[in-house]
């Protein structure tokens, strides 16, 4: 099944299909698949991880990561939003920033590079690995 609903970025309409146990979202004019669960209908969840999302993917840091900042004032438990941010202070340059992050990413999971991410497009993928990696101080 496939319908459309207002992308958070761009405003376009953005196709999803339902693939179960998720709703696949993608924007046509940055490219960005995120994936809610079925729940509910995709209108009514708020768009905000796309538009946080896309402005990393489309190298906005400044303003991704004001909206990463947001995210972790408002859920501080959940781990993605400071991986994001941290991959998004090092792609900035901004290192000691980002391992900053990486060090209250660590005292909620162990994890910081995630095992499985929901990114289809392998080059977002590797974007986001790089600047966690560069973060986190790994070298590969």
């Amino acid at each position: 099944m496939a319908d459309q609903t207002p992308c958070g970025i761009c405003r376009k309409q953005a196709e999803y299909e339902i693939v179960p146990p998720r709703v696949t979202w993608r924007c046509p004019r940055c490219g960005v698949f995120c994936y809610d669960s079925l729940e509910g209908p995709p209108r009514i969840r708020s768009p905000d991880h796309m538009v946080r999302l896309a402005h990393f993917f489309r190298r906005r840091f400044e303003e991704a990561a004001s909206k990463f900042l947001l995210e972790i004032q408002g859920r501080p438990y959940r781990p993605r939003p400071y991986q994001y941010l941290a991959a998004c202070y090092a792609h900035m340059g901004r290192i000691d920033e980002a391992r900053e992050v990486v060090g209250r990413l660590r005292g909620i999971t162990p994890l910081v590079i995630p095992d499985e991410l929901p990114l289809r497009n392998p080059e977002h993928r590797e974007f986001f690995l790089a600047g966690l990696r560069l973060a986190a101080g790994e070298t590969t």
